[in-house]
Parts: C-alpha cells; structure tokens; sequence
C-alpha cells in the first residue's frame, strides 16, 4: 500500500496468511534491517540483516526485487536488494534525509520469481511455494530511524 500526499510518497506492506513461523522471519528480519538505516551505515548492512534473518531459517531471499530510495518519486535511489550485492566499500552510504522503503522479500523455496499473467504486476514464486513481503518507510535522522508509515 502507498500514500502519495503533498507530492511525496510512502510504501508499505504486510504479509498475511501464512504460517506464523513464516511470517515471523520476515517481520523480524524487517526490524533489524530498519534498525541498520542510520547515518554512516550502508545500504550493505540493511541488506545483511534481512540476507542472515532469512537464511538463518532456511529460506531464501528474492534477488529480481529491491527496496528503494522513496520521496517526491516511487522509486527512487538507492536499491536495497534483500542480500549482499558487491564489494561493500562500494555500497552506498546512508545520510541524514534519506528516506527508504525497505522491503523485505523472501520464499519458502528457490529464490527465483516470476511475472504470474500479462498484467505486468502480478509475481510470483517460480517453483510455487509461498512467499512473504513486508515493507516500511523510513527516514535516515541523526537520532536514528524514524518509522514514517507505523500504524
């Protein structure tokens, strides 16, 4: 779900249904990427913890998705992949202002997913298991990361 209001945007998402221990991965695999977004950090170490959370349990992380920079744009820089892409000094940094939809994509399988129909929107896992995705907006302050889209 997003909210476009005063010409910024906000994204968020949650996964429902699904096992509880499923479930459960990805929330708290969200929550230490979240806790990660603060000044100095990279975007490599947002995507560690959500790439450990979920292979601690077995699963797998998507890899043809991202989280994104988000602002007067949908989708903006920088990507946040779900695992460690290259060299770490090459990650970007984070600074104070970034805003960023951190998602976190993952399947109870393979890590492969696909376009389900010719909507262009529809994805799904490409062997079929279940997959889960939570999201939030988050502001990168120098008092650390403000949630923007917490109920």
């Amino acid at each position: 779900m997003g909210l476009y209001y005063k010409g910024f945007h906000t994204d968020t998402s949650v996964t429902v249904g699904g096992p509880e221990k499923f479930l459960e991965v990805g929330r708290r695999g969200l929550k230490r990427a979240i806790e990660q977004a603060r000044v100095g950090k990279r975007v490599a170490d947002i995507s560690t913890a959500m790439q450990e959370t979920v292979e601690e349990a077995g699963l797998s992380v998507v890899r043809a998705l991202t989280g994104h920079g988000i602002g007067r744009q949908l989708h903006e820089e920088p990507a946040i992949p779900c695992f460690v892409l290259g060299e770490y000094e090459h990650s970007p940094k984070l600074v104070e202002g970034m805003v960023l939809a951190i998602e976190i994509m993952y399947n109870q399988g393979d890590f492969e997913v696909v376009y389900k129909n010719d909507d262009g929107w529809t994805i799904a896992t490409a062997d079929g298991k279940i997959s889960g995705l939570f999201e939030e907006t988050v502001a990168v302050t120098s008092h650390g990361p403000v949630v923007l889209t917490a109920i």
